[in-house]
């Protein structure tokens, strides 16, 4: 009883899709694991031993369809409907793969660009579905025309006419074509706990984040009640208890908060359409949020397709490394909608108000300090450094939900819900001064070599070169004359040079640890190296220790030699393993660790 690979689309990815059609349709299947039959011999995995009363024997009895609560049952449900469009693909093949990603579990979400198209999903989609002993129910849509024709249908006849309907999780106003916030919590607990408020906070459901300027603050909260490291069933403190209160109060205010569920953007004008994502970042949180923008020849539209946000760590952190944090959280936003909303990386902008963000991003990542030029990295990798550009405090949203605001006022803050007023002009001004440099984060060099002198690892292209080179210089130092004169460079003096040069690396890096691990056995707390329990192997190399002595595997696997963390030994470790894989030889794997300056480096066979 196996889970099984994901085989739908996530649900932000299926809701932000069905956003940009213009006429939408949802639907349900009707008990969709009891359409599904087991095949006899996986039934015995199902059987049920039941007995009215301890005296009666004992019956067995095998479900003989899909069952909830079983591992399996998601996976083997949805192959079966992934099955049965793919055994229609031949008569329905434009409505036939909409079933295959439009649908997350038994709930329908899709959609056309006129009624007429819409009709036609509706009747095929029933169709197909019906041929596999699926039947659909609870339809609905915006067009009050598709409605009436999936009434009159002989396979689809079940409709929802309700003006509200609830639609994987999120309330949404057919007739208005809107989604709607809503607030269900409970009358307020006493004593008013940690468990309780987390209890509250859990039921506003927000998988957007388009009540971010709200929610943020119940986020804010809830990193008090940890500061003040009490019980889960302990009263908090009445100042903690006052302000929750006054939260509660005030949060029945965002029902008056709505969205708009289409964005206007269309299969015709989807080239039209760029998204623009802003960043910001305050001491108690950082926060991204991104808009839609679709320009026609009347008028251009701007809509909020999602936003993020988060609470700035208990760590300390600069103002410059947590707008740096939103930056990185606004690209992997922009990551999730880009897929869906079928927009290329040329249309898509980025804006923060950080100068030095932006000083960060036009320079490689390896020219900064460990947490800065890991972030560029991920940053860069999906919008480019000349794709960021600056925006003014007072006009950038994210700086809404970076500090919060009140229930009351969320629904009226425009700048939130669409963006700077710029964004609907028909030309934006990208600010294209020039960025001022900075040296904040700067990676500092820790060599103590002169730059006249390279040390000697700088001076080959590859490990093997280096190996061959030292090799024969070593041989013409040890080199008698009762010793014959050989042609070739063995493989064991090559190894012998390798091992001569990580031990003369590491003394020269880790020379103080590798004295406390001959003097007492183990390093000292304040080593970047303690948590891998290092210790000297027979020759003398520091190997990463650990629980793996009685391990059935190789004893390099086990404690891998420990090469600390040079740009130059990184880049030739990586071409060494590349050539010993293509060559079917010794492997030599590279592992690093984020939070330390040293790589393990281990070979095998």
């Amino acid at each position: 009883m196996m889970i099984g690979p994901a085989l739908q689309p996530d649900l932000r990815s299926l809701i932000t899709k069905w956003r940009t059609h213009k006429i939408c349709i949802v639907g349900d299947i009707t008990k969709m694991y009891r359409m599904v039959k087991m095949t006899e011999e996986h039934t015995d995995l199902q059987r049920i031993v039941w007995r009215d009363d301890p005296s009666d024997e004992i019956k067995n009895y095998n479900l003989t369809t899909v069952t909830f609560g079983t591992a399996a049952a998601p996976y083997l449900a949805v192959r079966t409907l992934n099955q049965v469009a793919d055994d229609e693909a031949h008569k329905f093949p434009e409505t036939a793969p909409l079933i295959k990603h439009s649908f997350y579990m038994d709930d329908l979400m899709t959609g056309a660009e006129d009624v007429e198209k819409a009709k036609k999903i509706c009747t095929e989609i029933g169709t197909i579905l019906k041929s596999g002993g699926f039947e659909m129910q609870k339809w609905s849509s915006n067009s009050e025309e598709v409605l009436n024709h999936i009434q009159g249908e002989d396979t689809i006849r079940v409709i929802k006419q309700d003006a509200i309907i609830k639609i994987l999780g999120l309330t949404w106003d057919r007739k208005d074509d809107k989604f709607k916030a809503t607030v269900n919590l409970p009358k307020l607990r006493h004593p008013v706990t940690k468990r309780a408020i987390l209890s509250d906070v859990g039921r506003l459901f927000d998988p957007f984040g388009w009540l971010s300027p709200v929610i943020i603050i119940a986020k804010m909260l809830i990193q008090k009640l940890w500061k003040c490291e009490l019980d889960w069933d302990t009263e908090l403190p009445n100042h903690l208890i006052e302000e929750w209160k006054t939260y509660r109060q005030e949060i029945i205010h965002l029902q008056n908060a709505t969205v708009p569920r289409w964005v206007n953007s269309t299969l015709v004008n989807r080239e039209k359409a760029e998204i623009h994502g802003f960043a910001d970042a305050s001491t108690q949180a950082y926060a991204a949020v991104t808009y839609l923008r679709v320009v026609e020849e009347d008028e251009i539209h701007v809509t909020m397709i999602a936003a993020r946000t988060k609470v700035a760590p208990l760590k300390q952190l600069s103002i410059s490394k947590l707008e740096l944090s939103a930056a990185a959280l606004l690209t992997e936003l922009i990551e999730d909608i880009v897929e869906p909303l079928s927009i290329p990386k040329e249309r898509v902008f980025a804006w923060t108000d950080s100068t030095v963000v932006l000083a960060w991003l036009q320079s490689d990542s390896h020219n900064w300090r460990t947490f800065v030029a890991n972030r560029i990295s991920d940053i860069t990798r999906v919008v480019d450094g000349d794709h960021w550009h600056h925006v003014q405090s007072a006009e950038n949203p994210a700086d809404i939900a970076s500090r919060g605001i009140k229930a009351s006022e969320v629904a009226a803050c425009k700048i939130w819900w669409t963006g700077p007023d710029w964004l609907k002009q028909d030309t934006i001004q990208f600010d294209k001064d020039e960025i001022p440099t900075t040296d904040l984060e700067l990676k500092v060099s820790c060599h103590t070599t002169s730059v006249e002198e390279k040390p000697i690892w700088e001076r080959f292209s590859s490990i093997s070169r280096m190996k061959r080179v030292l090799a024969y210089c070593r041989r013409m130092l040890k080199n008698t004359e009762t010793e014959p004169r050989k042609n070739y460079i063995e493989v064991s003096e090559m190894d012998t040079i390798l091992s001569e040069g990580i031990k003369y690396y590491q003394n020269l890096v880790y020379g103080r640890e590798i004295e406390e691990i001959k003097r007492d056995g183990r390093v000292k707390k304040r080593s970047s190296l303690i948590s891998l329990s290092p210790y000297l192997d027979e020759k003398g190399i520091l190997r990463v220790g650990g629980r793996l002595q009685n391990a059935e595997i190789a004893e390099e696997t086990k404690h891998p030699i420990i090469i600390p963390s040079s740009q130059h030994i990184t880049k030739l470790l990586i071409q060494e393993a590349h050539m010993k894989t293509l060559h079917g030889g010794i492997q030599v794997q590279l592992k690093g660790r984020r939070n330390y300056n040293f790589y393990a480096v281990h070979c095998y066979l």
